[in-house]
C-alpha cells in the first residue's frame, strides 16, 4: 500500500522523485502549513453525460452526492464553498474552469469515479511547470504537497493504495488555483452510502488538515 507515481517518460519520473526529495528537505510545505479557507468543488459529469454507469449507479449521481456532502462539511467548518454544479445538468469544461477562476479558491477539487477498484489522484504534469503553460512553481509545489496529504489520509482510512498520476488534464491545468482531480473506486465494488461518503470526505479533510 502507498502512493504510486506514473509518468509518460522515464526521465520525467526521475525528475519527479528528485524534485520531491529535495522539496521535502528544503522547502516543500505540508498541508498543515497551508491555509485552505475557500474551495471550489466540482461534481464530475452531469445531465446527458452520465460518466461511468452500472446496473444500479451512474457516476454523475454519486459525484453530486459526494460534492454536496463535502460542501456541507466544509461550510460547517466555516469555509467558503462554491459548487460548479448543484443538480443534474450538463456543464462544459470551459464553464467549470470559468466558475473556478472567477471564484479564485485556495483549492479546486474535482470528484469522479474510477473504472477500477482504486483511488486515483490526478495532478499537474511536471513538464508543464513553465511560463508557457501558465503553471507556476508555487502552484506545482502546493499541488504536490496536497496530493501527498490526501493520499496518506485515504491510505490510512481505507487501507488501500492511492495511485498518483501526472497528466495535462485541461480542467486542472487551466485553473489558476491549485487543482486536483480525485477518482474514487468503482461503485459495484465500493459502497457509497452516507456512512461511506462521510469516511471519504473526512479522509480528504484530514489530508488537507481542515
Amino acid at each position: 500500500m502507498g502512493i504510486e507515481v506514473r509518468s509518460r517518460r522515464p526521465e520525467v519520473r526521475i525528475f519527479f522523485y528528485v524534485f520531491c526529495f529535495l522539496s521535502l528537505i528544503f522547502y516543500l510545505p505540508s498541508s498543515a502549513q497551508m491555509s485552505f479557507e475557500s474551495f471550489v468543488i466540482d461534481a464530475g459529469h452531469g445531465g446527458y453525460d452520465s460518466g461511468i454507469k452500472g446496473a444500479n449507479f451512474s457516476e454523475k449521481e454519486i459525484t453530486m452526492s459526494l460534492a454536496k456532502d463535502f460542501a456541507n462539511a466544509l461550510a460547517g467548518k466555516g469555509k467558503k464553498v462554491l459548487l460548479t454544479r448543484k443538480s443534474d445538468y450538463a456543464i462544459s469544461i470551459k464553464e467549470r474552469v470559468r466558475i473556478a477562476n472567477q471564484g479564485a479558491p485556495d483549492i479546486f477539487i474535482s470528484m469522479h469515479i474510477s473504472s477500477e477498484n482504486t483511488f486515483v489522484i490526478y495532478s499537474l504534469f511536471s513538464d508543464m511547470k513553465n511560463s508557457q503553460s501558465g503553471v507556476t512553481n508555487a502552484k506545482f509545489i502546493k499541488n504536490t504537497a496536497v496530493v501527498k496529504g490526501i493520499a496518506q489520509a485515504i491510505n490510512r482510512e481505507f487501507k488501500m493504495s492511492v495511485r498518483h498520476e501526472e497528466l495535462p488534464i485541461p480542467l486542472i491545468v487551466q485553473i489558476e488555483s491549485p487543482a486536483l482531480l480525485i477518482e474514487m473506486p468503482r461503485p459495484d465494488k465500493f459502497n457509497y452510502d452516507r456512512k461511506m461518503r462521510e469516511r471519504i470526505i473526512n479522509a480528504i479533510l484530514k489530508g488537507l488538515d481542515v
